[in-house]
């Protein structure tokens, strides 16, 4: 039985690592951004890091066009939440903190105490990094062209179990929860040949930008980009 159609793979762009972002070079302040997660954070499905959705929400962000700031996608395509607090988190504090995970624990067959486990872990961790922090939960595996039925709703339905867990976790841990998973969910259904990259698996350059819109709705208070680091 075949449960997904042909699949046409997409490689992860190119991180080229640090992007600085410089308005004043005669300031030395700079807000730093660091981006952590898996493909989704780093922008899978496009032809560059500059199109993922983190990067797509500070070029949208009116706050930084005349300031100084550098981006950092520290991200990798695959891996679990597991990976992220082991070889993720070597970093400096930074301004913001960007989270995406949890997609390939939904696929690989994560158990929910172990994702719990690591999901507290990397909350706790993410304290002595930075004072704000955006963390996405599991998008909708139920709007992917590539996984036919009953394959996209048993991992929409894994999606929303560990979604949940994220739901007990994130805003108790003082940060911002964003929602994709049902606040994405109708456009990519509308639109699949818009939203999705080539793989019809990961968002295209328009998907993530219907991420930034969701960011843009739920963030409760504002990023401060006031906070220099």
């Amino acid at each position: 039985m075949f449960w997904a159609s042909y699949y046409s793979p997409t490689f992860p762009p190119k991180n080229p690592g640090v992007i600085n972002h410089i308005i004043h070079p005669d300031q030395k302040s700079i807000f730093r951004v660091v981006v952590i997660g898996d493909s989704t954070a780093i922008g899978q499905g496009t032809n560059s890091v500059e199109e993922s959705f983190g990067y797509q929400y500070l070029l949208a962000n009116s706050s930084l066009k005349n300031q100084n700031w550098s981006f950092e996608n520290r991200a990798k395509s695959g891996v679990k939440i597991n990976y992220v607090v082991d070889q993720q988190l070597d970093f400096e504090p930074a301004g913001l903190v960007m989270v995406s995970i949890g997609a390939n624990d939904v696929t690989g067959g994560t158990k929910s105490a172990e994702f719990r486990a690591s999901a507290e872990d990397l909350a706790k961790k993410l304290r002595s990094l930075s004072k704000q922090v955006i963390w996405l939960n599991i998008p909708d595996f139920v709007t992917s062209p590539i996984l036919l039925p009953p394959l996209n709703y048993i991992l929409s339905s894994r999606a929303k179990k560990i979604n949940q867990i994220l739901d007990s976790i994130v805003p108790q841990s003082g940060y911002q929860l964003i929602d994709v998973y049902n606040g994405a969910r109708e456009p990519f259904k509308r639109d699949p040949d818009r939203f999705f990259g080539a793989d019809k698996y990961h968002p295209s350059v328009y998907g993530y930008g219907v991420w930034v819109k969701v960011i843009e709705k739920t963030l409760q208070p504002e990023i401060q980009f006031s906070q220099f680091r």
